[in-house]
Protein backbone atom coordinates (compact mmCIF):
# COMPACT_ATOMS: atom_id res chain seq x y z
CA UNK A 1 0.00 0.00 0.00
CA UNK A 2 2.68 2.49 0.98
CA UNK A 3 4.04 1.85 -2.77
CA UNK A 4 0.74 2.94 -4.10
CA UNK A 5 0.64 5.79 -2.27
CA UNK A 6 4.44 6.79 -3.36
CA UNK A 7 3.72 5.68 -6.98
CA UNK A 8 0.59 8.50 -6.73
CA UNK A 9 3.14 10.85 -4.84
CA UNK A 10 5.80 10.65 -8.01
CA UNK A 11 3.46 11.13 -10.77
CA UNK A 12 1.62 14.03 -8.94
CA UNK A 13 5.01 16.16 -8.55
CA UNK A 14 5.64 17.19 -11.92
CA UNK A 15 2.18 18.72 -12.57
CA UNK A 16 2.26 21.23 -9.88
CA UNK A 17 2.45 24.45 -11.79
CA UNK A 18 -0.37 23.39 -14.56
CA UNK A 19 -3.29 25.36 -14.47
CA UNK A 20 -5.48 22.43 -15.63
CA UNK A 21 -4.94 18.78 -16.05
CA UNK A 22 -6.79 15.75 -17.47
CA UNK A 23 -8.12 12.96 -15.03
CA UNK A 24 -6.27 9.97 -13.22
CA UNK A 25 -7.57 6.87 -12.73
CA UNK A 26 -6.73 3.90 -10.70
CA UNK A 27 -7.79 0.05 -10.82
CA UNK A 28 -6.85 -2.54 -8.58
CA UNK A 29 -7.52 -6.48 -9.15
CA UNK A 30 -7.40 -8.70 -6.25
CA UNK A 31 -8.14 -12.09 -6.10
CA UNK A 32 -8.76 -12.92 -2.75
CA UNK A 33 -5.18 -12.42 -1.15
CA UNK A 34 -5.28 -9.60 0.63
CA UNK A 35 -5.16 -9.83 4.21
CA UNK A 36 -7.35 -7.87 7.23
CA UNK A 37 -6.79 -4.25 8.38
CA UNK A 38 -3.49 -4.68 10.82
CA UNK A 39 -4.47 -4.38 14.37
CA UNK A 40 -0.80 -4.01 15.67
CA UNK A 41 -0.32 -0.26 16.77
CA UNK A 42 2.72 0.49 13.87
CA UNK A 43 1.14 -1.03 11.34
CA UNK A 44 -2.81 0.04 12.10
CA UNK A 45 -1.11 3.63 12.02
CA UNK A 46 0.44 3.16 8.45
CA UNK A 47 -2.85 1.73 7.23
CA UNK A 48 -5.09 4.41 8.41
CA UNK A 49 -2.00 6.74 6.85
CA UNK A 50 -2.84 5.44 3.56
CA UNK A 51 -6.16 5.25 4.09
CA UNK A 52 -6.77 9.11 5.20
CA UNK A 53 -3.85 9.77 1.89
CA UNK A 54 -6.28 7.72 -0.70
CA UNK A 55 -9.38 9.40 0.11
CA UNK A 56 -8.36 13.13 0.60
CA UNK A 57 -4.65 13.79 -0.50
CA UNK A 58 -5.47 11.89 -3.94
CA UNK A 59 -9.31 12.71 -3.96
CA UNK A 60 -8.97 13.37 -7.59
CA UNK A 61 -7.86 9.79 -8.41
CA UNK A 62 -10.80 7.83 -9.41
CA UNK A 63 -9.94 4.68 -7.64
CA UNK A 64 -11.98 1.15 -9.07
CA UNK A 65 -11.67 -2.15 -6.75
CA UNK A 66 -12.10 -5.55 -8.64
CA UNK A 67 -12.13 -8.25 -6.46
CA UNK A 68 -14.04 -11.16 -5.06
CA UNK A 69 -15.30 -9.37 -1.77
CA UNK A 70 -16.51 -6.35 -1.20
CA UNK A 71 -16.32 -6.73 2.48
CA UNK A 72 -12.05 -6.47 2.13
CA UNK A 73 -12.17 -3.35 0.53
CA UNK A 74 -15.05 -1.42 2.36
CA UNK A 75 -12.56 0.95 4.45
CA UNK A 76 -10.79 1.69 0.94
CA UNK A 77 -13.50 2.53 -1.33
CA UNK A 78 -15.00 6.23 -1.32
CA UNK A 79 -18.34 5.51 -3.79
CA UNK A 80 -19.81 2.09 -3.56
CA UNK A 81 -20.51 2.27 -7.30
CA UNK A 82 -16.36 1.62 -7.79
CA UNK A 83 -16.23 -1.85 -6.82
CA UNK A 84 -16.26 -4.47 -9.70
CA UNK A 85 -17.19 -8.03 -8.28
CA UNK A 86 -14.76 -10.82 -9.81
CA UNK A 87 -15.71 -14.51 -10.18
CA UNK A 88 -19.07 -16.28 -10.34
CA UNK A 89 -22.21 -14.88 -9.90
CA UNK A 90 -20.86 -11.35 -11.49
CA UNK A 91 -21.74 -10.15 -15.06
CA UNK A 92 -20.17 -10.75 -17.96
CA UNK A 93 -16.72 -9.05 -18.66
CA UNK A 94 -18.27 -7.46 -21.78
CA UNK A 95 -20.74 -5.48 -19.07
CA UNK A 96 -18.26 -5.14 -16.79
CA UNK A 97 -15.77 -3.25 -19.50
CA UNK A 98 -18.46 -0.91 -20.61
CA UNK A 99 -19.54 -0.17 -17.04
CA UNK A 100 -16.24 0.71 -16.27
CA UNK A 101 -15.03 2.52 -19.82
CA UNK A 102 -18.28 4.98 -19.14
CA UNK A 103 -16.89 5.56 -15.67
CA UNK A 104 -13.39 6.25 -16.62
CA UNK A 105 -15.09 8.53 -19.33
CA UNK A 106 -16.73 10.66 -16.92
CA UNK A 107 -13.62 10.56 -14.30
CA UNK A 108 -12.92 14.50 -14.01
CA UNK A 109 -10.14 16.48 -15.19
CA UNK A 110 -8.53 19.08 -12.56
CA UNK A 111 -8.21 22.38 -12.16
CA UNK A 112 -6.18 24.03 -9.68
CA UNK A 113 -4.11 26.82 -9.13
CA UNK A 114 -0.68 26.73 -7.42
CA UNK A 115 -0.21 30.34 -6.19
CA UNK A 116 -2.93 29.35 -3.60
CA UNK A 117 -1.01 29.34 -0.95
CA UNK A 118 1.13 32.49 -1.70
CA UNK A 119 -1.82 34.85 -2.90
CA UNK A 120 -5.77 34.56 -4.18
CA UNK A 121 -6.33 34.44 -7.68
CA UNK A 122 -7.52 36.79 -10.12
CA UNK A 123 -8.16 36.86 -13.41
CA UNK A 124 -6.10 33.82 -13.87
CA UNK A 125 -7.07 31.96 -17.00
CA UNK A 126 -6.92 28.24 -18.54
CA UNK A 127 -8.21 27.71 -22.12
CA UNK A 128 -9.02 24.41 -23.18
CA UNK A 129 -10.51 22.83 -25.97
CA UNK A 130 -14.04 21.19 -26.58
CA UNK A 131 -15.39 18.65 -29.67
CA UNK A 132 -18.52 19.20 -30.14
CA UNK A 133 -21.21 17.05 -29.52
CA UNK A 134 -19.31 16.22 -26.30
CA UNK A 135 -18.90 17.19 -22.56
CA UNK A 136 -15.85 17.44 -20.63
CA UNK A 137 -16.40 17.14 -16.37
CA UNK A 138 -13.93 19.24 -14.86
CA UNK A 139 -13.28 19.36 -10.71
CA UNK A 140 -11.32 21.77 -8.30
CA UNK A 141 -10.77 19.95 -4.85
CA UNK A 142 -10.44 21.84 -1.39
CA UNK A 143 -6.77 21.90 -1.13
CA UNK A 144 -6.96 24.98 -3.47
CA UNK A 145 -9.74 26.75 -2.27
CA UNK A 146 -9.53 25.39 1.40
CA UNK A 147 -9.23 29.31 2.38
CA UNK A 148 -11.61 30.99 -0.28
CA UNK A 149 -14.39 33.22 0.80
CA UNK A 150 -15.70 34.14 -2.99
CA UNK A 151 -14.85 32.40 -5.95
CA UNK A 152 -16.04 33.86 -9.42
CA UNK A 153 -15.58 31.92 -12.53
CA UNK A 154 -16.36 32.91 -15.99
CA UNK A 155 -16.52 30.68 -18.96
CA UNK A 156 -17.16 31.80 -22.48
CA UNK A 157 -16.17 29.99 -26.09
CA UNK A 158 -15.46 31.25 -29.08
CA UNK A 159 -17.85 32.44 -31.78
CA UNK A 160 -19.99 30.53 -30.01
CA UNK A 161 -22.46 29.29 -26.73
CA UNK A 162 -21.11 27.31 -23.77
CA UNK A 163 -23.35 25.51 -22.04
CA UNK A 164 -22.06 25.21 -18.18
CA UNK A 165 -23.20 23.32 -14.76
CA UNK A 166 -21.63 24.16 -11.53
CA UNK A 167 -22.38 22.22 -8.41
CA UNK A 168 -20.64 20.48 -5.48
CA UNK A 169 -21.74 16.84 -6.87
CA UNK A 170 -19.78 14.96 -9.49
CA UNK A 171 -22.11 15.05 -12.61
CA UNK A 172 -22.74 18.31 -12.05
CA UNK A 173 -25.32 18.37 -14.92
CA UNK A 174 -27.37 16.08 -13.21
CA UNK A 175 -29.06 19.19 -11.34
CA UNK A 176 -30.45 21.07 -14.42
CA UNK A 177 -30.65 24.34 -11.73
CA UNK A 178 -27.00 24.32 -11.67
CA UNK A 179 -26.97 24.63 -15.58
CA UNK A 180 -26.25 28.03 -17.30
CA UNK A 181 -26.16 28.89 -21.00
CA UNK A 182 -24.12 31.93 -23.09
CA UNK A 183 -27.19 34.45 -24.59
CA UNK A 184 -24.63 34.84 -26.91
CA UNK A 185 -21.57 33.61 -29.22
CA UNK A 186 -18.60 35.01 -27.14
CA UNK A 187 -21.03 35.37 -24.15
CA UNK A 188 -20.01 34.48 -20.88
CA UNK A 189 -21.23 32.18 -18.00
CA UNK A 190 -21.10 33.44 -14.51
CA UNK A 191 -20.52 31.48 -11.38
CA UNK A 192 -20.23 32.52 -7.97
CA UNK A 193 -19.19 30.23 -4.95
CA UNK A 194 -19.79 32.17 -1.63
CA UNK A 195 -17.87 30.81 1.22
CA UNK A 196 -16.89 27.14 -0.73
CA UNK A 197 -15.76 25.24 2.79
CA UNK A 198 -17.78 27.43 5.57
CA UNK A 199 -18.11 25.16 8.78
CA UNK A 200 -16.35 22.30 7.00
CA UNK A 201 -12.93 20.43 6.92
CA UNK A 202 -10.29 19.74 4.59
CA UNK A 203 -12.07 16.09 4.58
CA UNK A 204 -15.56 16.60 4.82
CA UNK A 205 -15.57 20.14 2.12
CA UNK A 206 -16.75 18.72 -1.32
CA UNK A 207 -15.23 19.76 -4.26
CA UNK A 208 -16.45 22.05 -7.29
CA UNK A 209 -18.07 20.24 -10.31
CA UNK A 210 -17.87 21.12 -13.48
CA UNK A 211 -19.24 20.01 -16.53
CA UNK A 212 -18.87 21.84 -19.90
CA UNK A 213 -20.36 21.29 -23.48
CA UNK A 214 -22.20 24.02 -25.63
CA UNK A 215 -25.88 24.93 -26.20
CA UNK A 216 -27.91 22.63 -28.55
CA UNK A 217 -27.90 25.61 -31.09
CA UNK A 218 -24.26 25.94 -30.75
CA UNK A 219 -23.35 22.78 -31.37
CA UNK A 220 -25.36 22.58 -35.22
CA UNK A 221 -23.75 26.00 -35.91
CA UNK A 222 -19.73 25.29 -35.20
CA UNK A 223 -20.26 21.68 -36.65
CA UNK A 224 -21.25 23.45 -40.20
CA UNK A 225 -18.41 25.88 -39.94
CA UNK A 226 -15.69 25.54 -37.81
CA UNK A 227 -11.98 25.32 -38.39
CA UNK A 228 -9.91 25.20 -35.18
CA UNK A 229 -5.77 25.86 -36.63
CA UNK A 230 -4.38 26.36 -33.20
CA UNK A 231 -1.65 23.96 -32.49
CA UNK A 232 -3.37 22.30 -29.32
CA UNK A 233 -6.54 21.56 -31.31
CA UNK A 234 -7.00 18.04 -31.27
CA UNK A 235 -9.17 17.96 -34.43
CA UNK A 236 -10.40 20.68 -36.92
CA UNK A 237 -14.25 21.33 -35.47
CA UNK A 238 -13.27 21.47 -31.76
CA UNK A 239 -13.75 24.83 -29.96
CA UNK A 240 -11.53 27.07 -27.88
CA UNK A 241 -12.77 28.11 -24.40
CA UNK A 242 -11.64 29.72 -21.11
CA UNK A 243 -12.24 29.69 -17.81
CA UNK A 244 -11.44 32.84 -15.73
CA UNK A 245 -11.29 32.74 -11.94
CA UNK A 246 -10.74 35.05 -9.13
CA UNK A 247 -10.89 34.52 -5.66
CA UNK A 248 -9.07 30.85 -5.18
CA UNK A 249 -6.71 30.82 -2.30
CA UNK A 250 -5.88 27.78 0.05
CA UNK A 251 -4.54 27.16 3.57
CA UNK A 252 -0.80 26.56 4.06
CA UNK A 253 -1.11 22.65 4.48
CA UNK A 254 0.75 19.88 2.23
CA UNK A 255 -1.12 20.03 -1.21
CA UNK A 256 -0.79 17.45 -3.55
CA UNK A 257 -1.11 18.20 -7.40
CA UNK A 258 -3.17 15.91 -10.09
CA UNK A 259 -0.99 14.73 -12.58
CA UNK A 260 -1.48 13.98 -16.94
CA UNK A 261 -3.65 11.93 -17.55
CA UNK A 262 -2.36 7.51 -16.94
CA UNK A 263 -3.80 4.85 -16.07
CA UNK A 264 -2.74 2.33 -12.99
CA UNK A 265 -3.21 -1.63 -13.33
CA UNK A 266 -2.70 -3.41 -10.29
CA UNK A 267 -2.32 -6.46 -9.49
CA UNK A 268 -2.40 -8.09 -5.57
CA UNK A 269 -0.60 -11.43 -5.79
Amino acid sequence: MELINRTLMEFDAPSESLAGIPSKNFIWFDFGSLRPAPTDRESKRRYEDFKWRLRYEHRDVNVFMATLNKEDFKDLLSRDENWIQMGMGSDSSDMKSVDLMNKIIQTPQVFQYGDCRRQKSSNEVYEGYLTPGYKQYWAMYPRHFIKSYSIDLRFKAEKTRLRVCVDRFPIAENNEKHCREAQEDDGEVKFTITDPCRGKSFESCPGIHVTIGLSSQAITAVSAGNDCKDVRCRSPDQIKWTLTHSGISCSGGRTVVANWTFQIICFVL
